[in-house]
């Protein structure tokens, strides 16, 4: 971001400077909106982009944009930092050669541990026994799809279901709003919005009483959630594209590819002891 950037100006050129890109701070500067959007989120960003501020259709905005750009944007000093990086330790190695692609990256791919399941299971006492709820997404976030999510998993679920989806942090109350909209009509009562913040353990237990658990994001996005349900013995479905679903499947972690998939799958507890 722009503060790391002016930092990194006053580092002795003899330092050796390692970035930890956590999703938010790459995928916006490699990949425009229509890649990290699916087509009904996506629909709905051009929406709010077009109705907010002056009323300015989307299509004004980005040619007036491109034309500020073009003749009176100053150079972006992103491209005068990445030389400065020797090293990149990314969340997980499958996103390395996006990072990669950025111009005038040459830092070196290093490893990077954050934490251990150890220490987060050690929390997980009296969890709930697992039932066949459904966990949509990990915030209030437009990566993470949920209409379109919500599109798919009405057309394979049972009625009874309960789909379960977190929005206490991330975007605009205008977004949660229209997540919330959009999951009440396809789920009714069964649809349960988390708008509130929770403690860490009320999160675990909450999540442990689902059985299947979707995350529609392209980017990497969620994975210490996703690791949790994943142990608990859940099953994760992720977009193909997602480069968490490529390094599970490197390393022999079972996920699903929601995309394709025409049935969800629930594991009962006893599969996984």
């Amino acid at each position: 971001n722009d503060t790391a950037m002016e930092i990194i100006d006053y580092v002795n050129p003899e330092s050796r400077l390692c970035w930890f890109p956590w999703g938010y701070d790459l995928y916006q500067f490699v990949w425009k909106q229509d890649k990290l959007l699916l087509p009904h989120t996506y629909d709905y960003w051009l929406r709010s982009n077009s109705i907010q501020g002056s009323g300015i259709p989307i299509f004004v905005k980005k040619f007036i944009s491109n034309i500020k750009r073009k003749f009176f944007t100053q150079k972006d000093k992103r491209f005068d930092v990445f030389p400065r990086i020797d090293y990149c330790s990314t969340i997980v190695p499958t996103e390395y050669p996006i990072v990669k692609s950025l111009n005038g990256f040459k830092a070196k791919e290093v490893r990077f541990n954050y934490g251990s399941m150890e220490r987060i299971v050690s929390r997980m006492k009296n969890i709930s026994e697992m039932q066949n709820h459904i966990f949509v997404g990990n915030s209030n976030t437009m990566s993470s799809n949920h209409v379109d999510a919500f599109y798919k998993i009405a057309e394979l679920t049972e009625s009874r279901q309960k789909v379960i989806v977190p929005l206490s942090y991330g975007n605009t109350n205008n977004y949660r709003r229209f997540v919330i909209e959009k999951g009440k009509y396809p789920f009714g009562r069964n649809f349960e919005p988390i708008c509130e913040y929770i403690l860490p353990v009320q999160y675990i237990e909450l999540i442990s009483s689902c059985g299947t658990a979707i995350f529609n994001q392209v980017r990497q996005q969620a994975l210490g959630t996703i690791l949790i349900l994943s142990w608990l013995g859940s099953c994760i479905y992720l977009n193909k594209v997602n480069p968490i679903y490529e390094h599970f499947n490197n390393i022999g972690v079972n996920v699903y590819d929601f995309s394709n998939t025409q049935n969800l799958k629930s594991i009962e507890p006893d599969e996984i002891l």
